[in-house]
Order: structure tokens, then sequence, then C-alpha cells
């Protein structure tokens, strides 16, 4: 769907009485797969960790607004996950490259943030929508490292795969499941598998879903018993070698706004999923391009200078009223996709943007530029 240069996009914190439409963007995700129970305890989790003297995750939603400025619908969500150095076993075993072929090894279980759950509805792709919350999510994350206790980023990307359903690839098929299945094990794992999942397990196909979906715990214990611990590099077949560590074609997308908003240099690649294959990325220190910054907001005082700024004007911004870097702040706020006009002392909204910042005209305004491409993925 083409973009609508008039949209007004608000993103926030989570709410208990958005259960049912996370339900349908969480339908897209396999390791949700729209699990009322499931997305209910996220809710919880999200409402309690901005609550409590310490942060654990956070789950934001965007929702698109019609001309009254009512929601039409959450059209995306994103989280962000504390994965801390108390609770290490939470540091999930990856492949990583050596000069002997793929190793295993645990991913440092320093405190670091795992950006995560990001969806957007079908119909609402190429809109802008699912870069304005990555961008937001990224602001978080380094405006509020002092609420979270970290500014290090971890993203895992989906590879590519045979196709959607069977979630098979060559990575699975030639360098795991041939070894479960020259080893004699593949049994044992899957018994195991679903033992601990307490999910039926009745064929190769089904172990992957499952170990795919599993908590970090059950993942790392199947993986560490019953997976190689190297993968010699002559062993890799040339169809593995292609998919392992390449971010799939529907996620590039993805891949390319993350390095636009950190910096292509500091985002980097630093391991392999190791039932997929799918790549894992981390950025050390969050310095981004996002070029965000507090000035003084003009709002429109004609309805056809309004119109003509809500329907014309290029530039899509995201906007917010100043915070102190509090976990209060944080609890309370909420952004704003606008159309604007922004220069180095003043930005200029339309009028009916005041009422979702609650920022009157002549008062400061935080804001930045939105980079909108033609791309679809987000």
């Amino acid at each position: 769907m083409a973009e609508n240069p008039s949209e007004l996009i608000k993103i926030r914190p989570v709410h208990e009485s958005d259960a049912t439409g996370l339900v349908r963007l969480y339908q897209r995700l396999d390791s949700c797969n729209g699990d009322v129970a499931q997305i209910r305890e996220i809710i919880k989790d999200s409402r309690q960790s901005l609550m409590s003297p310490r942060f654990q995750s956070m789950t934001l939603v965007a929702e698109a607004l019609d001309e009254n400025l009512n929601s039409k619908g959450i059209a995306a969500t994103a989280r962000l996950i504390l994965l801390g150095e108390d609770d290490p076993d939470h540091a999930p075993l990856m492949y990583e490259e050596t000069q002997q072929g793929l190793e295993l090894t645990r991913r440092s279980s320093d405190p670091s943030l795992e950006m995560a759950g990001m969806v957007t509805l079908p119909e609402c792709e190429g809109r802008g929508i699912g870069k304005a919350l990555a961008a937001v999510r990224a602001l978080i994350a380094r405006r509020f490292n002092g609420v979270t206790g970290t500014d290090k980023i971890l993203v895992e990307f989906l590879p590519q795969y045979d196709d959607s359903d069977s979630k098979e690839n060559a990575f699975w098929r030639d360098l795991i499941l041939s070894h479960l299945m020259q080893n004699g094990t593949l049994e044992q794992a899957m018994n195991q598998t679903s033992e601990m999942s307490k999910q039926p397990i009745n064929n190769a196909n089904e172990l992957l879903k499952v170990l795919l979906k599993a908590d970090v715990r059950i993942r790392n214990t199947i993986v560490k018993k019953y997976f190689p611990a190297l993968i010699p590099g002559d062993k890799i077949s040339a169809a593995a070698r292609q998919v392992t560590g390449d971010v799939g074609r529907e996620t590039k997308g993805a891949l390319v706004n993350l390095q636009r908003i950190y910096g292509s240099g500091t985002f980097t690649q630093t391991g392999t999923f190791p039932i997929d294959g799918g790549p894992n990325y981390e950025t050390a220190a969050i310095y981004g391009a996002l070029g965000d910054r507090t000035v003084r907001t003009v709002y429109t005082d004609q309805s056809a200078e309004d119109a003509r700024i809500m329907a014309e004007t290029p530039e899509r911004l995201i906007v917010w009223a100043p915070q102190s870097p509090t976990q209060a702040a944080l609890r309370n706020s909420s952004w704003v996709m606008t159309p604007g006009i922004i220069g180095s002392k003043t930005v200029k909204l339309p009028h009916t943007v005041s009422s979702l910042t609650n920022i009157a005209s002549g008062e400061e305004t935080s804001a930045f530029k939105l980079p909108i491409s033609s791309s679809k993925r987000t």
C-alpha cells in the first residue's frame, strides 16, 4: 500500500486493552502464533517492567489515526527485551565462524537489549509505520539507557527458507538434521524436546518448528546435547553455506533500516542462529543517525494551511514531548509520526497534532526526520 502523506501514527507502550489487536499481529510470528495466553503475558511483562525498579522488557504498538484522531486499530508492534548478566541461561547458543568451520559458542551474557517481535499488518506495509516504530525503539534504547541499564543492541534475523510453511532450509537439512540422523539421536532429540516443551513431536519437521518457537533454555539444552559442537568447513555443503548467516529476502529491508538508524559500520553480524542458520547482529554503542533535536513548536492556524501541510509536505517527522530519561517518563510517553517542516530552531506542525502531543504553540518539541523509502519491507 502506498504511503499516505496526511496519515498520523501514534506510537506508545502497550496496554491491557491491546490484546485483541496483538493477536492479529502475532499470528504472523513463529515464536507466538497468536497464542492469547502468551500475548497477555507479554503485555503483563511490559506493564510490570515499566512499574518495577528494574527494567526487563517493553512492548510498543503503533496505531493509525483517522481524521478525527480516533484509533483505526493497531498496525504494528515491536519489543525491547533486556538480556542480563543475572540470567546467563538466557544467553543463547550460536554458531560462530572460525578457521575450522562453524563452532558452537554462548552469546555474551553482558546486559544487552534484544530487538524482537517486530511485525506489521500486511495491509499497513509500505506506509513507513515499521520504520517509525524501529526508529522510536532505537531512540528509547539510546535516550533511556539509564533505565534499561545498557546501550548494547542485539537482533536476530530470519534466514531464507525453502518455503514459509515448512521453515526448512539447507542449513537445517544438511548440517543439523543429517548430523542427528547419522548419530542416531534424532528420536532422542524429538522425545526430549517434546517432553520439555509439552508439545507432540512426530517427525523432524515438527522438531524444527518447535525448536524455532521454544524458550531459550529448552533450545540451549537440545542444541548443547544433540547438535554438533563443530561443523568443519569442508563438511558445509554449498547450499548450506549460501543460507548460513544470510538475511532472508523478507527481512532484508529491516536490516537496511536498522543499519540506517545505527550506522552500517557499528551494526555488524556476530553469529549464526543454530536451528536455521539465521544471522545475529549487534551494535556495541548507540550513536545513531536519527538527528533528533529539541525545537520550538509552531502550529498552523488556518485550515487551508493545515490541509496543505498534511497533504503535500514530503517530510515525515517523529515528534514527542521533551522528557527526562526516567522510568516514569518512559511509561507515560507517546510518539507521533506526522507531516511537518523542521528547521534549526522551529518545527511547523498541523494544528491537529497538538492534542496528541499536549505541547502548546511556542513550547519545545523533540523531533527528527524519518527517512522513508519506497520499499514495503519494514
